[in-house]
């Protein structure tokens, strides 16, 4: 099952500042992915993956995009 779902159609240079490695790349929440990335809901947003826990989580974001990524990506443990 493809998990991704695109939102947003340009890339937005900010996103990139608070970019994760590729080696160990976090959800939207902060929290690290281990294992298969694709086990993850995923979603594409202004040209970036954005990962999530749940997929109620991704839904949630998919229902105001801007303002679910802008609440959570200012949340560092």
């Amino acid at each position: 099952m493809d998990r991704r779902i695109e939102v947003g159609s340009q890339p937005d240079p900010a996103l990139d500042a608070g970019e994760e490695t590729l080696a160990f790349p976090k959800t939207v929440c902060h929290r690290t992915i281990t294992g298969d990335r694709a086990r993850y809901p995923q979603a594409e947003f202004h040209g970036r993956t954005i990962y999530f826990c749940t997929e109620t989580c991704q839904s949630v974001f998919l229902s105001d995009p801007e303002r679910f990524y802008a609440a959570h990506s200012k949340r560092r443990p």
